[in-house]
């Protein structure tokens, strides 16, 4: 198995095992480890409703405007082959395309609450243009980018070490139980996100699901 879109390496993690100097994990151990970081990846994206890699290449999806002037989209961190087109009658077909100078993207300066290096993930209508709402809910908007974070945010690394190394120590805890503790009993291992990765990754989560079409 190879780690796949993970959100640390296998060799920060074996440094991360080992940086009491007293473990020292062998090339035996690589598969458990990577399945570890692979599943805590998708774990992380799934607590976030965003992922944090970023796609080779450009392409298309298609969403529905909730108000005629801001539409949220899936994260992307470069304008850099951003096309922005909507279906003006309602057809399916994505017949204009719009200007750069019609659109501002957001959040502005790639800040959100004093954090820097965030992606756009929301496209604002402005002047006289609008986006079109449809009554139905009908997707009448696509946008071309290339989607996901440009660089993976530095409390997501250290969150994705702190989960690989619960998934990994997981195999080592029948029944879920890690150990016991004498005034709790037994100490289970938890299905969800570690509390200090939640921490973690709390900035980062997104209360708004994205319908898209990719």
């Amino acid at each position: 198995m190879a780690v796949t879109n993970g959100y640390c390496t296998l060799v920060q993690l074996k440094s991360y095992i080992d940086q009491g100097g007293n473990v020292t994990l062998g090339t035996g151990d690589d598969t458990e480890l990577e399945f570890a970081i692979n599943s805590a990846s998708r774990s992380i994206d799934a607590h976030c409703n965003r992922r944090f890699y970023v796609d080779g290449a450009v392409s298309a999806r298609v969403f529905a405007a909730e108000d005629p002037y801001t539409l949220k989209v899936n994260d992307f961190s470069t304008a850099t082959g951003l096309i922005v087109k909507t279906d003006t009658v309602g057809n399916g077909t994505f017949d204009r395309t719009w200007a750069s100078d019609d659109y501002q993207l957001e959040p502005l300066n790639g800040i959100v609450e004093g954090i820097e290096g965030w992606p756009y993930w929301r496209i604002r209508a402005i002047d006289d243009e609008t986006f079109p709402v449809d009554p139905t809910g009908r997707a009448r908007v696509q946008v071309t980018a290339k989607w996901g974070w440009a660089a993976v945010p530095d409390a997501v690394l250290q969150a994705c070490l702190i989960q690989s190394l619960a998934n990994f120590k997981r195999k080592d805890a029948p029944f879920g139980v890690i150990g016991f503790d004498e005034m709790a009993g037994a100490v289970r291992a938890g299905g969800n996100l570690e509390s200090a990765a939640q921490t973690l990754l709390a900035p980062y989560r997104r209360g708004d699901l994205i319908a898209a079409v990719g």
